[in-house]
């Protein structure tokens, strides 16, 4: 949402004759023929003083130093016009896919640790819930105009979409759903968070905001460009947007553990190395749980963007060629370009419909989403090589009875577990216990601590414990009224063991 120029210098120095660049971004002002409602909203965007707050504090904290974003050279008499280094000198360039393979995620998610542990140094000097227009959204909001513009045509064009497939058209409850689903993520999600660190987050990191260096065709650094949708939010909402945006979703099923485990691994390092306790300001459990709030979220969003990233180059160059197209996209009616496109064109259809599938599963059931059940098989078969094909819960006495299908090596198999919904504080204690064995199973005393008790497969704060289904492996209740000595003998053998 800006103009892009390059200003080229030619400098005379020691009798010396060489060229500097520059790459400028100017603020637009809109004054086209079109809606004055639209153009109101759109020049009254917060986007280009997100960017400019971003650069100006990296600018009076230079004694500080960050590599993964261009350098920012302050121009006073004009502040329309933000002055950057030109990355492609360097050789930084658009990565050359649109989707992610695993060496490109951890370049960026390297770069990302660098870029929230910075903030995080920062909140010593600055309180930066003071800084409005770093925490109100440009896009997800209702308390600016163009926010609001945005979510009224992102929420209809959703809805126009859903229309177009017939099963999902017929079950008129999907979009009262859908937009309780909206109001509650913009009331708890996008705001900064009372229960974990908040950082600078890029906001709107799809490939074309991310500069790769390579070396024989292999990434080396990045860089982030294009900061308008700046955020201050835990530093999860970056790692997801990136992975849910540019990877798909086999790819995500297959390497989303080891990613997380890996950016885990960078922040902690970088934290460490400055001084700052990473256990105190965001202790792995902690960042667990973070990562299960911040899902409804991120498929929101990708609900939202992969309606535009999911068609063709040639589609998008078409379509939006006058800047009132563009105008349109974002805060008007984007549903009359998108709608025909999506009923024409099959193969882009089917595509969409993934995303629609991943966040209606959210819509009918909050205590367990799909990746999840990623963490839960991975615990079960110790591995990743399979496809997620079906997952429900089903009513069974006191608790629900969680039923996994997958397809391991060509064969079609169901795994049974028992799943306890959390609802208050009384659940609390039980989480407390399985988080601690599940994030210590490598203990010498593991295997006498699964003879006192079930296997725990998931286990999050406030949402549900997955555990063994021990009714399968042939344990079952007595009634109190029936238990011999040699039972009760049993109970206190196996209490003396877990004590």
């Amino acid at each position: 949402m800006g103009e892009h120029l390059r200003l080229i210098c030619e400098i005379s120095q020691n009798n010396q004759i060489s060229k500097v660049q520059f790459f400028i971004k100017k603020q637009v002002i809109l004054t086209e023929d079109i809606s004055a409602n639209l153009i109101s909203a759109f020049n009254e965007t917060l986007a280009y003083k997100k960017e400019a707050l971003f650069y100006k504090i990296i600018g009076e904290n230079r004694d500080q130093k960050i590599q993964c974003i261009a350098k920012h050279f302050p121009f006073p008499m004009d502040v329309s016009l933000l002055i950057l280094e030109d990355l492609s000198v360097d050789q930084f360039i658009s990565g050359q896919y649109p989707l992610f393979d695993l060496n490109h995620c951890k370049i960026v998610l390297k770069n990302l640790a660098e870029l929230h542990t910075y903030s995080l140094q920062l909140k010593t000097k600055y309180n930066f819930t003071d800084f409005p227009e770093l925490i109100d959204d440009t896009f997800f909001s209702f308390n600016n105009k163009f926010g609001v513009c945005y979510m009224n045509a992102s929420i209809e064009t959703t809805k126009q979409a859903i229309d177009c497939y017939p099963d999902l058209a017929e079950n008129v409850e999907i979009k009262t759903l859908f937009e309780q689903e909206v109001n509650r993520i913009l009331e708890n999600i996008v705001r900064p968070s009372k229960k974990f660190p908040n950082v600078f987050c890029h906001g709107d990191l799809w490939h074309n905001n991310i500069l790769f260096k390579y070396e024989k065709n292999k990434p080396t650094n990045c860089r982030f460009v294009d900061f308008q949708e700046l955020r201050y939010l835990p530093p999860v909402h970056d790692i997801q947007f990136l992975l849910f945006i540019n990877t798909t979703a086999e790819f995500r099923q297959k390497y989303s553990h080891q990613l997380y485990e890996y950016y885990y691994e960078e922040f902690y390092k970088k934290l460490k190395n400055s001084g700052i306790n990473p256990n105190e300001i965001f202790p792995f459990y902690d960042y667990q749980e973070c990562c299960s709030e911040f899902y409804p979220f991120t498929k929101f969003i990708a609900v939202v963007y992969q309606l535009c990233h999911l068609t063709s180059a040639e589609f998008i160059t078409e379509t939006f060629k006058l800047k009132a197209d563009s105008v349109n996209l974002y805060l008007g009616t984007r549903h009359q370009y998108f709608i025909p496109e999506l009923k024409r064109n099959t193969e882009y259809r089917e595509a969409y419909r993934e995303v629609l599938n991943e966040f209606i599963e959210i819509l009918y059931n909050r205590h367990l989403i799909r990746e999840d059940c990623f963490d839960i098989v991975r615990r079960k078969i110790a591995s990743d090589n399979y496809v997620l094909k079906n997952y429900e819960v089903l009513p069974n006495r006191s608790k629900n009875l969680l039923k996994i299908t997958i397809l391991l090596n060509d064969t079609i198999t169901s795994f049974n577990f028992f799943m306890k919904c959390l609802n208050d504080d009384l659940n609390r204690k039980e989480v407390f216990i399985y988080q601690l064995l599940c994030l210590n199973d490598l203990l010498s005393n593991m295997e006498v601590i699964n003879q006192v008790m079930p296997k725990c497969y998931y286990s999050i704060n406030d949402r549900s414990i997955v555990l063994e289904n021990l009714e399968e492996t042939g344990f079952k209740h007595v009634d109190t009224l029936d238990c011999h000595f040699g039972e009760i003998e049993s109970i206190l053998h196996l209490l003396n063991q877990l004590n």
